[in-house]
């Protein structure tokens, strides 16, 4: 069970780094497009990229965490 959580935990902390960087390449995308009127095609399809990967990670981290709360409940209860 320990070594489970530790996976789930690695695992975790991965998808956030992961999170963290589709967020900042995200943010930095909407700061590009808040500093000029038009974008192009090719900026406004990389801002969505990095937005919606952004989104699965923080959607992933979600499930992680529920998962990590209740192995770490379980291995308590044991």
């Amino acid at each position: 069970m320990k070594n489970e959580i530790k996976e789930v935990e690695k695992t975790f902390q991965l998808f956030k780094e992961e999170a963290q960087y589709y967020t900042t390449k995200a943010k930095e995308y909407i700061a590009k497009i808040q500093a000029k009127t038009a974008m192009t095609q090719e900026e406004t399809v990389e801002a969505q990229y990095f937005t919606a990967k952004a989104l699965i990670y923080f959607n992933q981290l979600k499930k992680l965490g529920d998962e990590l709360e209740q192995l770490k409940a379980e291995s308590k209860n044991k």
